[in-house]
């Protein structure tokens, strides 16, 4: 029974030892970072960014809807605009007795109001961006493109390439006008 207290008392040490061992190899404390300066720039000091004049980044909630005569509702609950990308969260719900896509030809795009698109990325594994027959689909819907600094609404549009009778087309032609650029 002594062997075991000798071994008991020897891990301790040695645990003792290591972390005073450690210690003492930063120098007697922990290395912490510098303090960060916020110091301001001197008088004339032209090493700091100018101001960008491209539209910053911003998150807004949305209320748009639409009902399209195929049977799909779709809802815009909110706009995430990045540096070079515009987000939409939807809620899109497909009433009819097909699956549709919003996507088919590659052709769900964002027109600003000032003429420019951008078109989305797509998921991988749902490219056409297909709501199936009798569900809803609830996501966001990423474009690529940095924004028009002058723009001020987004026109969304599904199938943007899509002709021929909107009521029984698998991929409708679908438009959400005037959603609004708050920044």
């Amino acid at each position: 029974m002594v062997r075991v207290r000798w071994r008991r008392h020897a891990v301790v040490f040695c645990a003792v030892v290591v972390a005073v061992a450690g210690t003492a190899c930063q120098g007697g404390e922990r290395a912490s970072p510098p303090p960060a300066t916020t110091a301001p720039p001197a008088p004339g000091d032209t090493s700091a960014p100018a101001p960008s004049t491209r539209a910053t980044g911003f998150t807004a909630p949305l209320d748009r809807a639409v009902r399209h005569s195929s049977g799909l509702s779709m809802k815009l609950t909110a706009i995430a605009v990045a540096e070079d990308s515009i987000s939409l969260e939807v809620v899109v719900t497909n009433g009819a007795k097909l699956d549709l896509s919003l996507n088919n030809a590659d052709d769900l795009v964002l027109v600003d109001d000032k003429g420019a698109r951008y078109t989305v990325s797509p998921p991988g594994d749902n490219r056409a961006v297909t709501v199936r027959r009798g569900t809803t689909l609830r996501g966001r819907l990423v474009f690529i493109g940095q924004l028009d600094p002058d723009a001020s609404s987004l026109t969304l549009v599904a199938n943007s390439t899509s002709q021929g009778d909107p009521k029984y087309s698998t991929h409708p032609k679908i438009e959400v006008p005037g959603i609004p650029l708050r920044r």
